[in-house]
């Protein structure tokens, strides 16, 4: 099987897949493997909504700040940053937004998981087209 091949199938399982409790109904794809990401903390929500409303009285029009799925299928990963920066014209699709499209991501860093934002999605985004940089805020 291709690396292709083994996204796709895991894509299929993933618009189907309801993962339990305490798991958020997100899924990611990465290194040819479903990740399962714990619901975020009301704290982790908030920092991201204020980074959201932030974000969003300062765009140009045609873009918007909100959480969507991100992927790119020939780099074989799904990410669900906490905010994403996406041209509004990429918003008219029924699954995730093609990272083409993506201007800006933000990840909250989650204390009990911080490499999956270190590492893993600092990794990932460049590979999906994505500069990456990593800022650490007090």
């Amino acid at each position: 099987m291709t690396e292709l091949s083994i996204y796709q199938h895991l894509r299929e399982f993933a618009d189907r897949f309801e993962p339990p409790a305490p798991f958020s109904p997100h899924v990611e794809i990465s290194n040819g493997q479903i990740v399962m990401m714990m619901s975020p903390s009301g704290a982790h929500d908030l920092n991201a909504m204020r980074v959201t409303n932030q974000l969003a009285q300062q765009l140009d029009d045609g873009l918007a700040a909100y959480t969507a799925d991100i992927e790119c299928p020939l780099a074989a990963k799904m990410r669900r940053p906490d905010v994403v920066v996406v041209d509004e014209a990429a918003m008219k699709t029924m699954g995730a937004i093609d990272a083409s499209a993506v201007a800006l991501v933000v990840e909250v860093v989650s204390p009990s998981n911080p490499a999956n934002d270190y590492v893993d999605k600092v990794r990932d985004y460049p590979v999906m087209g994505i500069c990456a940089t990593s800022r650490e805020f007090p």
